[in-house]
This record gives structure tokens, C-alpha cells and sequence, in this order.
């Protein structure tokens, strides 16, 4: 027999090979196939009706016709060896690339605190292996522990939070020359992230890593408000013209003027948050907790500096003291001044650049590189 001769013939052995396997595999699958049936019901009761495979033990594989020769049925024992295997392996956790390890992970229930689950389950770890519970050479040992995270997200909230009132006082005293009128703001900054968290809670929103990290992004804005209504404020009751009216009608006609340009500008800043509402998925989980943090911060913040801040500016400040601006402000007004003058007279040059520019970023926006993450 030639070469070219046996390697036909073992061709068409595995060929033959394939099929019969192939045949053999139709034919369990078609004898334990589940049957799907329709919904019986009876009274206020439902009952599902399929039909269920039969197999039950190796010797019902065994007795299972695969196909008939000469009208002779030919079973799976006939063809085949039929024992229990061992079921498919998926993956292998491996520590540093050296040795196969157990890994395991603890899932914390809806609404339960990360941190005091985190130090429960490191109290049952220690309990394990001071008692010996574990084989010889065994041991637990973490290797990712959300509380580390946790500190960190919350140490960053309260450095910028520090830092947010240290700058604000020093800001509004460069600007106003007012240590007292800094400081109405810096109560105002420290006020509304408390009543966040009672609004937070009331609705039932957890204060997880993205909301506090929404906290912490919204500290320079929860002052913008406050700011505009204690500076116009403290300007009226320095303003000698203003000198003999009643104190309270003072501020209280301060606190009016700039109201509504502080109510639409902290509006429009929510409105921008608010698309963030509409994601789904693993992106809505993520972001959607910051984004509401990050809207009733600024709505407490709106509703405290039209309510507490002329409070407090009316039990706190001076009135009738014509002190001068100081340095910094007197320098910004001669640099801005002539600006503002020159763009009120030249609007529609200020109006067309405005609109170009508009133009252009909306025409590179399909160039730009799109991802969704918050890291």
C-alpha cells in the first residue's frame, strides 16, 4: 500500500470519527431535552406545565438509542464508555504569577454600612486564626480592603472642605476688607454640607464614595450664592447715602436686589447636572449619586444664603462706616472698568465672537475622545 493510500485511510477514519461522535452527542441531547409547555391556571393559582429530560443515573444514558443498524437498535453502550468526569474549570486565582491561591469576596447587603461590614468581617478573620480553625500553613490575608478607599475618599473631603472655608475667608477679606462678612460665608460653607447629609438621609441616599466625592467638588460652589448676597449687603450698609434707613428694610432690600440673579445662576448650574440623571447601567450606579449630592448641596446652599446669610449679616455687621476698597479690589476695578465699558458699546462685536466661539467648540466636538469614567 502506497503512502497517498494510508493517508486516505486515516482520513476517513477520523471522519468517520467526528460523525460518530457527533451522532452520539444528538442523541442525549435529544432524549433530555426539557420541553417547554404553557401556564395551567386554576383558580387564583398558576402552574407551569414542561416536559422534564429522564435521565436520571449513567445506566439511562447508557440505554439511549443512537441509531439503528439492520433493525437492530444501537445504544450508547454499545459505542461508547459512559462514567461521571469532572466539570469544566473556569479560570485559577494565581498570587503574583507564583502559586494558585483561594480568593473570595464579601458581598455586603443593600444598604449597609462598607465600613462597619469591613471591620466586622476583619474581627471574624482574627477570631479564625488566633482560635486554629484554619488547616496547618493556612492563612487569610486581604488584599483589597475598602476601608483604605473609604479613608481616602473621606480625608479628601475634609481637606477641601478646610481648605474651601480657609480660602473663602481669605478671598472675601482681600476683597471686602471684612473679616466679618468672610466669616458669615464660611458659616454658610459649613451649614450646608450638614443639611445635605439631612436631606441625603431623608431621601434615603447613601453617602458612598462618589456622592462624598460630589461633595467635595461642589464646596467652591456651595459659596457663590452667599457670597453675592453678603457682598451686596455689606455695600448698602456701607454706602453713607444709605445712612438713617431702617436696618432691617436695608437688608432686607439688599438681599431682594440680587436675589433672583443668584436663584437663576445656581438653577443653571443644577440644570447642568441634570442629564447625569438619565444614565443607565453601571454608569447610572456610578454617577448618579454624585450628581444628586452635588444638586441639593447647591439648592441648600441657594436656600441658606436668602435665609441665613441676611440673618446673620444683620447681627454681625456694621452699619453706616465708609471704610475704602481695598488694594486688590481698587486695581480690579480699574483693569475691568474700561473693559466692561467697551464691550457695552461694541455688542454686536462681543455678541458675534461669542457666537463663533460657540461654533467652533460645537465643530470640534466630534473629534474629541469620548469615555465614561471617573478616574
Amino acid at each position: 500500500m502506497s503512502n497517498s493510500t494510508k493517508c486516505s485511510s486515516s482520513l476517513n477514519c477520523c471522519a468517520n470519527t467526528i460523525s460518530r461522535c457527533s451522532e452520539v452527542f444528538a442523541a442525549v441531547a435529544n432524549n433530555n431535552a426539557n420541553a417547554a409547555g404553557n401556564v395551567l391556571e386554576k383558580h387564583a393559582e398558576k402552574y407551569i406545565v414542561r416536559g422534564v429530560g429522564m435521565i436520571r443515573r449513567l445506566s439511562d444514558i447508557e440505554d439511549i438509542v443512537v441509531k439503528e443498524a439492520g433493525g437492530t437498535p444501537v445504544h450508547i453502550h454499545n459505542v461508547a464508555q459512559v462514567q461521571i468526569g469532572h466539570a469544566i474549570r473556569h479560570g485559577a486565582a494565581v498570587l503574583n504569577g507564583e502559586r494558585e491561591v483561594v480568593a473570595g469576596i464579601v458581598l455586603m447587603l443593600r444598604g449597609a454600612n462598607a465600613r462597619d461590614v469591613v471591620e466586622g468581617i476583619k474581627g471574624k478573620i482574627a477570631e479564625i486564626q488566633d482560635k486554629g480553625l484554619l488547616p496547618a500553613g493556612w492563612r487569610i490575608v486581604p488584599f483589597y480592603d475598602r476601608i483604605e478607599l473609604i479613608s481616602a475618599a473621606l480625608t479628601t473631603v475634609y481637606k477641601a472642605l478646610g481648605e474651601g472655608i480657609l480660602l473663602v475667608v481669605i478671598v472675601l477679606f482681600v476683597f471686602l476688607g471684612d473679616t466679618r462678612s468672610a466669616l458669615i460665608v464660611a458659616a454658610t460653607l459649613i451649614v450646608t454640607p450638614l443639611v445635605t447629609f439631612f436631606v441625603m438621609d431623608r431621601f434615603d441616599l447613601t453617602a458612598n464614595l462618589m456622592s462624598l466625592g460630589g461633595l467635595a467638588i461642589a464646596i467652591g460652589m456651595m459659596v457663590d450664592a452667599s457670597v453675592v448676597v453678603v457682598e451686596n449687603i455689606h455695600r448698602h450698609l456701607s454706602d453713607p447715602r444709605h445712612q438713617g434707613l431702617p436696618r432691617q428694610a436695608l437688608i432686607l432690600n439688599a438681599a431682594r436686589e440680587v436675589a433672583r440673579p443668584v436663584v437663576f445662576g445656581i438653577l443653571i448650574i443644577i440644570i447642568v447636572f441634570m442629564p447625569i440623571l438619565s444614565f443607565q447601567g453601571m454608569e447610572g450606579k456610578m454617577f448618579k449619586p454624585m450628581a444628586y449630592t452635588i444638586m441639593i448641596a447647591l439648592m441648600v446652599s441657594l436656600i441658606l444664603s436668602v435665609t441665613l446669610s441676611p440673618v446673620l449679616c444683620n447681627l454681625t455687621l456694621r452699619a453706616g462706616h465708609n471704610d475704602p476698597d481695598p488694594l486688590v479690589l481698587r486695581w480690579a476695578k480699574r483693569t475691568y472698568l474700561p473693559l466692561l465699558r467697551w464691550a457695552l458699546g461694541h455688542r454686536i462685536v462681543v455678541l458675534t465672537a461669542t457666537v463663533l466661539a460657540l461654533a467652533g467648540s460645537i465643530a470640534l466636538f466630534p473629534f474629541w475622545g469620548r469615555s465614561l469614567s471617573p478616574f
